[in-house]
């Protein structure tokens, strides 16, 4: 099953979606699911609590980590799993 997401806007005569991404689903039967855009996206002012989670040594931790996963034979670790 193949998902198409169009943004559109809602007016007093209804919603309007003409795409080209449309064409292939011509004289199919479609189930339309409506979501307010605001509440699908991150607001800017939630990704601003975020910053500055990570003090100095754990982000030097991280990435020791991030640089030690980096170094696994991932033939290896295939064959533990097999």
């Amino acid at each position: 099953m193949e998902a198409i997401r169009l943004q559109g806007t809602v007016t007093e005569s209804g919603l309007l979606l003409s795409s080209p991404q449309l064409n292939g689903l011509l004289n199919q039967k479609v189930d339309i699911i409506i979501l307010p855009l605001e509440d699908n996206q991150t607001k800017p002012e939630e990704l601003k609590k975020c910053i500055g989670m990570f003090d100095d040594e754990t982000t030097k931790e991280f990435l020791n980590a991030l640089s030690e996963c980096r170094k696994i034979d991932l033939e290896g670790w295939n064959e533990v799993f097999d």
